[in-house]
């Protein structure tokens, strides 16, 4: 993956982040909804090409979504199997005033 390929890829890999971490929950009579009412870019963070962990290699990450209940991410890795099985990482993400501090893999 080029590097271009790759930092437009955290970005929007940030800004779903956001869309996540960002979001409102309404009430109506029969269920609750999410509705995402601002997105705001945090920055980016980059993880190191060809990362392993849990002896798999870390790429082709797709999407992200938020369990506030145990503040942790899990991350779809959808390399098309080309590396290893299909999987999904956990993930905690770290954030400072200045945007995404550390992004640690659990």
């Amino acid at each position: 993956m080029t590097s271009i390929k790759r930092n437009l890829f955290f970005a929007s890999l940030l800004c779903t982040i956001v869309s996540c971490s960002t979001s409102k929950k309404t009430t109506t009579t029969s269920h609750t909804t999410a509705g995402i009412t601002t997105v705001k870019f945090l920055g980016q963070y980059i993880i190191p090409y060809n990362l392993v962990y849990n002896n798999t290699t870390v790429g082709g990450l797709s999407g992200i979504d938020y369990d506030a209940a145990d503040d942790k991410y899990f991350l779809i890795c959808d390399d098309r199997s080309a590396v290893n099985p299909a999987r999904f990482y956990t993930a905690h993400i770290s954030f400072t005033q200045k945007g995404i501090d550390s992004v640690y893999f659990t």
